[in-house]
């Protein structure tokens, strides 16, 4: 008796120059012709060396990597349009081309929407198709019909009410009406994880909801960061929500507040709001180097020139080093006002300091104390916040967060912190939900999902 393999085998053995033997070997993994071992990929080039026509093979090809035919190297983009331009009926090819990043079929450039459009043309019924066409940014036009972002979740979940990533974007785009019902995003990040509990990123953004009970289990904010961080320890941006509410246990390791900090740099060294919050916890060791409470201004500041409440806390330091360039405390105040003109308490620093010159205006030390009392911002020198929900892993900082709320005071050039820094108990959050489009930085998505599909989005927290 001889199984499948086995039979296309006998089939090349007999016929060496037999395309659809070869792909169908190709199917099955591989095997032995001709007293020597071919890999699926040696199969499907082997049946495009016989019939350099044959489309599925090309598809296949594609799904593989891409390889050498008739001597020539093909990548994954060039194996579809190869496939697309013999066969452009194969919607599955359309959506692949799309997450390569689209591609040229007979002359006719198609970018990555337009390859999901298409791919939904032919199939207005693959659920994937249409969450990766809400991924795109805006959604898109499928059969002259308009769909937005969220449409596209929603229809994606209405064809598969399994698909874990749907929900979470659904979740992430402030939650919807699904077969009749509405999800709160709290909601989509449970039903995410009733159906894919290994899925991190709704770990992360269920604990920027508050937490919540998955699969009858409560699970708090605290909780539902360490889950994720369990499953995924390389998120830096869990790693610094951990921090914010005080540090927690993580792979059965305690981690208190300072530590979390430092673990996020440890990934992300480019993390502006890490390195913050690491100085107002008095600093600590990143890569095996030593940072005082003004370096870990200093480095954020090199990240991001813009933080405000970053300048404020290195005058409040006696000032330091930005980008090679020396400032006083006085020019840090400066600084955080050219920045923030409403800053009342570096208003107040600056006064203490004999006033100063902001934006090309020189203010008395009398003026600075009248703008101090005149303006009535929250900011102070207490650790950044966190955002409300997050899809995305990869992003710059400066667009990540909203900075922290909280304690306030007379200050006389002193240092603020908040109680819960000291005590290392939690703080109120203090974001809000950002979407944007990606021509306006918006905020990156991660996952996977099924077969035929790659990775998408990086995070992208």
């Amino acid at each position: 008796r001889y199984n499948k393999k086995q039979c296309y085998e006998q089939a090349l053995a007999v016929d060496p120059d037999s395309a659809l033997a070869w792909f169908n070997l190709g199917l099955c993994r591989g095997g032995m012709v001709a007293g020597r071992p071919w890999t699926k990929k040696n199969c499907y080039e082997q049946a495009l060396n016989t019939d350099p026509g044959y489309a599925p093979a090309w598809f296949n090809l594609a799904m593989d990597g891409g390889g050498v035919v008739a001597g020539a190297e093909c990548d994954k983009v060039q194996c579809y349009e190869h496939g697309l331009s013999l066969h452009s009926g194969d919607s599955h090819a359309w959506r692949n081309l799309g997450l390569a990043g689209g591609g040229f079929i007979k002359g006719v450039e198609y970018n990555q929407k337009q390859c999901y459009q298409q791919a939904l043309s032919l199939d207005p019924g693959d659920a994937e198709t249409w969450l990766h066409l809400g991924l795109d940014g805006d959604g898109g036009t499928v059969d002259q019909r308009e769909y937005t972002m969220m449409e596209c979740f929603k229809q994606a979940l209405s064809l598969d009410p399994c698909l874990a990533e749907g929900w979470l974007q659904l979740g992430i785009a402030g939650g919807g009406t699904v077969r009749g019902r509405s999800y709160s995003s709290k909601q989509c990040y449970r039903q995410a994880l009733g159906h894919e509990p290994g899925h991190a990123l709704a770990w992360f953004n269920l604990g920027l909801a508050g937490g919540g009970p998955v699969s009858k289990r409560a699970y708090t904010q605290r909780a539902c960061y360490q889950q994720a961080l369990d499953l995924n320890p390389g998120y830096a941006h869990c790693w610094f929500n951990l921090g914010f509410i005080g540090g927690g246990t993580v792979n059965h390791k305690l981690y208190k507040k300072k530590h979390c900090y430092q673990q996020a740099l440890e990934i992300d060294g480019g993390h502006a709001l890490a390195w913050f919050n690491l100085g107002v916890v008095g600093g600590g060791v990143v890569s095996s180097q030593e940072y005082t409470m003004e370096q870990s201004y200093e480095q954020a500041l090199a990240i991001d020139e813009q933080y405000a409440q970053a300048w404020f806390n290195l005058g409040c330091c006696g000032g330091g080093t930005v980008k090679q360039q020396s400032y006083s405390n006085k020019q840090c105040y400066q600084q955080a006002l050219a920045v923030d003109g409403a800053y009342s308490k570096a208003w107040d620093n600056l006064s203490n300091a004999g006033g100063g010159r902001v934006s090309g205006r020189e203010y008395s030390k009398a003026e600075c104390r009248a703008l101090a009392m005149s303006t009535a911002d929250e900011q102070d020198g207490s650790e950044a916040a966190p955002p409300e929900s997050q899809g995305a892993a990869v992003v710059e900082a400066e667009a990540w967060y909203k900075l922290g709320v909280g304690g306030g005071g007379s200050m006389n050039c002193l240092l603020y912190t908040s109680d819960a820094a000291d005590e290392e108990d939690s703080v109120d959050l203090g974001g809000r939900r950002i979407i944007k489009k990606k021509k306006k930085r918006r905020k990156g998505r991660q996952g996977s999902v099924k077969k035929n599909t790659r990775m998408y989005g990086a995070l992208k927290t």
